[in-house]
């Protein structure tokens, strides 16, 4: 029998991966090249031991996407792994989406070592520093020519930090490992290269015990941003974390304040003063001025809907929360007199102004009545209908990815939040239209291990086919309860409602911003392993939704909703309504 030795290469691989393990990580996504060899087999001997589960993708941007989405809703630190040269370039839009969003993602990039940089060696470019100020942190580990304490030592703290970095409790973000690797990348065999087996692990007790510490919370009218006024508002958008959201709802029902809430800022119990349609309701500027408000509490990342940044802009105090360092605190208009690292405590003394909240109830109520009246005796399909109908089919377990453009606006005006909301989520921090079926399918793994439930995602015809790879996993990967439902227009929807849409475009709309396809959508999922079929009602929808449900897995449900202006003038329509049912109703 031949006599297996450990090369330097295999050593440094088993001790990055048994580090990665012992710092918490649960998960590993994997795209598979030559150089990153050693690295392979030592995930898939993790995964045969019970460490970790490993997931494979040939696309490295889809990658980079599954294991954002991993990292996105368990909060754990994911790694990506991949090969060297444009393997690494493939991961920027994940990298960059992961720092916006704070999320804990983490590049394991396998390199050539030193000898070959510059050289004109085959797949060979300059990883170190490519993901720029993107991470929070950027470790280069060169190639040992043997293996020793100190270099056993050095990737366990390496690894360390990287892991405490990227899940750091004030700024999460992704982390960048580059690792050089000579050959022979393998386990040799009869060759007098290697080292024992018993040298692989050194002492674990350098491990950085990164626990989270809690931030001191105090009540809002001792936070020291002045008076507390009866005419609030707390506006959501895309929370660092989940209490995040449960305290804003408890401070604007403790204040008498409405609260407004993104897609993915909705709080999972039921609010009274959580306020339905609201970007609807903002859109209309008398409305807006009647309703200016005396100070604005923002938690997250805002900014879906014009009319919400025009109010915050109104408002005379703007306090912000957001726990990261002033680089990354989200105030896009500058407004900010106030930044608070956590969302304060409801305030020990105040006298409410019942009418305030009411007032906002009342229009919320007439909004949705405007809104009923288009959408739910339709008989054909349109954009806004599935949205209110992916959104109210939901299961209330489970999680719905709300793709960016078009899909989370739409979910935001008509979707009506409801009692045991699923949890929503999205790519916000940069909001790409890029990776969002592979993010999906992370979250949905993800989520599933806790919770027993389907995942949703809601996507435009365009994001669908832009990130078709993310669909491309082999028999043995990990597979959720995953309905992916696609609002197929043929082309970019939303720019028919802005200001390119305009008549004096027309000649040159269709090929610089429509882009339509032309394709069968149904097809091309089809050929990419998974069952879809297609609806044009909403009646066709929830039946097709609730088949898929029930036969489990994945499965693509292609809502066609006819021309792209039919779409946009139905937006015109709801808006025209309501705007003149808030004003009957709250004069």
């Amino acid at each position: 029998m031949s006599e297996v030795n450990l090369t330097p290469s295999v050593v440094v691989a088993r001790v990055l991966v048994d580090a990665l393990v012992r710092c918490g990580v649960t998960d590993a996504v994997l795209a598979p090249g030559s150089r990153s060899a050693a690295l392979a087999l030592a995930l898939a001997d993790a995964e045969r031991t019970g460490d970790l589960t490993l997931h494979v993708r040939i696309d490295e941007r889809s990658a980079g996407f599954l294991a954002l989405g991993l990292a996105k809703r368990s909060r754990r630190a994911v790694p990506v792994f991949v090969t060297s040269g444009t393997a690494v370039a493939e991961l920027m839009p994940a990298m960059v989406e992961a720092s916006f969003s704070g999320v804990p993602l983490i590049a394991v990039t396998a390199d050539r070592p030193i000898e070959l940089l510059g050289t004109g060696a085959n797949q060979t470019i300059d990883h170190v520093g490519i993901f720029g100020s993107a991470t929070r942190m950027t470790a280069d580990l060169p190639a040992p020519e043997e293996v020793g304490e100190r270099t056993l030592r050095v990737t366990q703290s390496v690894i360390s930090r990287a892991v405490a970095a990227a899940c750091d409790p004030f700024d999460p973000g992704p982390a960048h490992i580059n690792v050089s690797f000579r050959e022979p990348l393998v386990p040799a065999v009869n060759e007098e290269v290697g080292v024992a087996e018993a040298a692989v692990l050194a002492d674990p007790s350098i491990i950085v015990d990164a626990r989270l510490t809690a931030a001191m919370v105090l009540p809002i009218d001792e936070a020291g941003i002045g008076p507390v006024p009866a005419r609030g508002v707390v506006i959501v958008g895309d929370p660092v974390d989940d209490e995040s959201r449960e305290a804003a709802a408890e401070l604007a029902e403790a204040c008498g304040w409405p609260l407004i809430c993104e897609p993915s800022g909705l709080p999972a119990v039921d609010s009274e003063a959580l306020i339905a349609h609201a970007s609807l309701l903002l859109a209309d500027s008398e409305f807006r001025d009647r309703m200016r408000p005396d100070l604005v509490v923002s938690v997250g990342r805002v900014g879906l809907s014009r009319g919400t940044m025009r109010l915050i802009a109104s408002a005379d105090r703007h306090v912000v929360v957001d726990p990261r360092p002033a680089v990354r605190w989200a105030d896009p208009l500058r407004t900010a007199r106030f930044v608070l690292s956590a969302v304060p405590e409801p305030p020990t003394e105040l006298e409410a102004e019942a009418a305030w909240l009411e007032s906002w109830r009342v229009a919320s109520d007439a909004a949705e009545e405007a809104v009923s009246a288009v959408l739910d005796d339709e008989v054909t399909l349109h954009a806004p209908a599935v949205a209110r109908l992916v959104m109210a089919q939901a299961d209330a377990r489970g999680v719905v990815l709300v793709g960016s453009s078009w899909p989370v606006r739409h979910v935001e005006a008509y979707a009506l939040p409801r009692d045991h909301m699923p949890l929503v989520v999205g790519n916000r921090g940069t909001s790409g239209i890029d990776g969002l079926l592979a993010t999906a399918w992370g979250i949905a793994v993800s989520h599933q291990r806790d919770v027993p439930s389907t995942a949703y995602a809601l996507v435009g015809d365009l994001s669908f086919l832009y990130d078709i790879n993310g669909l491309l996993a082999g028999q043995d990967e990990p597979r959720p309860n995953l309905v992916i439902v696609v609002i197929d227009n043929d082309g970019g929807g939303i720019f028919s409602s802005l200001e390119q849409g305009h008549a004096r475009f027309a000649d040159d709309f269709e090929r610089v911003f429509g882009t339509p396809h032309g394709l069968d959508v149904v097809a091309v999922a089809q050929a990419h392993g998974v069952q879809a079929r297609r609806v044009t009602s909403p009646h066709e929808l929830v039946g097709a939704i609730d088949d898929a449900v029930a036969t489990g897995g994945v499965s693509v449900i292609i809502a066609t909703t006819g021309a792209r202006s039919d779409e946009s003038g139905v937006v015109r329509r709801i808006q025209e309504l309501v705007s003149e049912a808030i004003r009957t109703e709250t004069h």
